[in-house]
């Protein structure tokens, strides 16, 4: 099974796979639906967010991530995507068999419109250090899955240098993903953020590699992956 980190590798080690899958799902979406999204987001300007509804692009890049997580292995799983966005990971997850749910804000119309069409369940919530997650429908879950995120950014003034989580909020949060998780379930993140993360911040590499209940694998400087031990 290819690791995370080997996401778009994918492309290139099981093409025919990746555009079976995508074609599939193309097909199911619909052409009326997919022009649709794609004119919503030429007349909408959101804060750059809607080049994630290029839906030919994305949609390959979440059919060659469930291939990588080894999702179309024929276990049917439960997987929460935290910052779900347009929802096309838990729709290619759906496609494949398994129970999806997402977690995002509601802030940004054609990510609400899209993962309506869709017909994906998505909790409203904001991760904030210190604070709860939310109760989910379908916890405790196989996989929880958080590609590009930033909620470990902490709000700064424009042109501020970026504050992001030490290791007393990383350790809450991954508590919280751990009651989520069944044991032996996985969380993998992918961190939108520069590639010196881990370098500026060295402490985390033992904060993470020690998280209790965890075995912790590092990946690159910002992707890591997390396997619930306890």
């Amino acid at each position: 099974m290819l690791r995370p980190f080997q996401i778009l590798r994918t492309l290139r080690h099981r093409p025919l796979r990746c555009e079976q899958i995508y074609r599939q799902i193309a097909a199911d979406i619909g052409p009326e639906t997919r022009d649709l999204i794609r004119a919503r987001a030429r007349s909408v300007q959101e804060h750059g967010y809607e080049r994630y509804l290029d839906t030919s692009y994305y949609l390959r890049l979440s059919v060659s991530r469930a291939l990588a997580l080894g999702l179309d292995d024929g276990t049917p799983r439960r997987v929460l995507d935290i910052g779900c966005g347009a929802g096309l990971f838990l729709l290619v997850c759906r496609h494949l068999g398994h129970s999806v749910q997402g977690l995002d804000l509601d802030w940004i119309a054609i990510f609400n419109e899209s993962v309506e069409r869709f017909g994906i369940p998505r909790v409203t919530h904001e991760i904030r250090p210190f604070e709860p997650l939310p109760t989910f429908d379908g916890a405790p879950f196989d996989l929880i899955t958080a590609f590009a995120a930033k909620f470990e950014r902490y709000d700064t003034p424009p042109g501020a240098a970026i504050e992001i989580w030490g290791e007393p909020e990383w350790a809450y949060f991954l508590n919280e993903i751990r009651q989520r998780l069944v044991p032996g379930g996985r969380f993998h993140v992918k961190l939108n953020v520069t590639a010196d993360h881990f370098n500026r911040r060295p402490e985390l590499r033992g904060a993470f590699e020690n998280a209790e209940g965890f075995e912790t694998t590092f990946h690159d400087a910002k992707r890591i992956s997390f396997r619930r031990v306890a």
